[in-house]
């Protein structure tokens, strides 16, 4: 019965026999046996394995996800393998470019030649120096990159000429579409002409009598509107009477 046998506490607790007349105390006795094993082995023992277990679950999990992050995620930039892989290899990156090994072994050499040959050291190496010291990591280059840089300003420059090179394309296909316009009003402009000349040509090749016919029809309305009486003239060559009916009295 777990902690009360095999080198538990029953094993030193005196054995209790049953006394008829002492019943009230073997009961408690009995009660205080059963207890424990309910108390002790069943609940107690049982949240202290699930603790446990919980704990060792919890350093599981955190240990993948140490794993998953020095395998995913650059130590010295902080940037994700999925995002770094949309421009160049991810491996290649953390070897050569941001080797965190290479940081440790720069910091190593700083220290050693601040402490060392201190009159010497350049520009670069006092900044990264003090910044170090100053608990300061802003020379790191979080979040940066100098190949996603590069491979930006290439793309950005590929983006220019594409849009340059369509918009050379679209003014070439509008000074194509201005000049096809300015033949066409041409071609219409020699057509309009070519049918005024050809008018002119045949209204002056009409008979004159024809012009004078139309002249006297005119004469001869306004004739008639101005003299409303008889009127006897000669016309055309001859003795003609214009005779206007009178109103009957």
């Amino acid at each position: 019965m777990g902690l009360r046998a095999g080198g538990g506490i029953a094993d030193v607790i005196q054995k209790f026999k049953y006394d008829p007349e002492d019943k009230t105390g073997y009961l408690l006795h009995t009660l205080f046996d059963i207890s424990f094993f309910i108390i002790i082995v069943t609940v107690l023992l049982n949240l202290i394995f699930g603790m446990i277990i919980d704990a060792f679950g919890d350093l599981r999990d955190e240990k993948s996800s140490n794993e998953e992050d020095k395998e995913n995620v650059c130590f010295i930039c902080g940037l994700q393998r999925s995002e770094y892989e949309r421009t160049d290899n991810f491996e290649k990156h953390i070897e050569k470019e941001h080797q965190m090994w290479a940081y440790l072994a720069y910091l190593m050499y700083i220290q050693e030649k601040s402490r060392l040959y201190s009159t010497e050291m350049t520009d670069t190496e006092d900044y990264v120096s003090d910044r170090y010291h100053n608990k300061d990591y802003i020379w790191i280059p979080i979040g940066r990159s100098l190949t996603l840089e590069r491979h930006l300003v290439r793309g950005e420059k590929q983006k220019k000429s594409e849009i340059e090179k369509l918009k050379e394309d679209v003014d070439k296909k509008l000074d194509n579409i201005l000049g096809q316009t300015k033949y066409l009003i041409s071609k219409m402009n020699e057509a309009l002409g070519h049918e005024h000349s050809e008018g002119r040509d045949k209204s002056s090749a009409r008979s004159p009598t024809r012009g004078r016919g139309w002249a006297q029809t005119l004469f001869l309305g306004s004739l008639m509107k101005t003299r409303p009486s008889s009127t006897t003239g000669k016309i055309f060559g001859q003795s003609k009477t214009l005779t206007t009916p009178r109103s009957k009295i």
